[in-house]
C-alpha cells in the first residue's frame, strides 16, 4: 500500500496534467511544507547538487537558480515531496530561475500546492 496521501496523490496528477500541457507557470504553486534549520554546509555531498541530512536521514537537492519547470519535473520522478534547497525572498515565496536581487537561501520539503 503506498504511503502517499491523497493530497501529495492528487497534487502530483495535477503536476503531471500541467506539465503534459507545457503549463509550469499555470495553476500550480510550489512552498515549503518544513522549513529544515540544518545547514547546507554542514550536509554530506551524496551527488552533484545533493547533500544527505543526517538529522532527518533525507538527500537534499540544490535547486538554487533552477526553473518552476525544472523543480516541477524532479518533484514528478520523485513521486513524492522532494527536500530542495532554493531561493527566496524575504517573505517567503520562491524565486524561480537567476535572479539578481539578493535572496535567502532556504531549505526544506518543497511540496506542490
Amino acid at each position: 500500500m503506498s504511503t502517499m496521501t491523497k493530497e501529495t496523490r492528487r497534487a502530483l496528477r495535477r503536476v503531471r496534467e500541467v506539465l503534459a500541457k507545457g503549463q509550469t507557470q499555470a495553476r500550480v504553486g510550489l512552498h515549503i511544507e518544513f522549513p529544515c534549520p540544518v545547514a547546507w554546509e554542514t550536509m554530506t555531498p551524496v551527488a552533484e547538487g545533493v547533500r544527505h541530512c543526517d538529522t532527518c536521514a533525507a538527500n537534499v537537492h540544490d535547486l538554487r537558480g533552477a526553473s518552476k519547470g525544472d523543480i516541477l519535473a524532479r518533484i514528478r520522478a520523485h513521486g513524492a515531496p522532494l527536500c530542495g534547497q532554493v531561493n527566496a525572498r524575504e517573505d517567503g515565496r520562491i524565486v524561480f530561475g537567476p535572479c539578481c536581487a539578493p535572496n535567502e537561501n532556504i531549505r526544506g520539503m518543497l511540496v506542490v500546492d
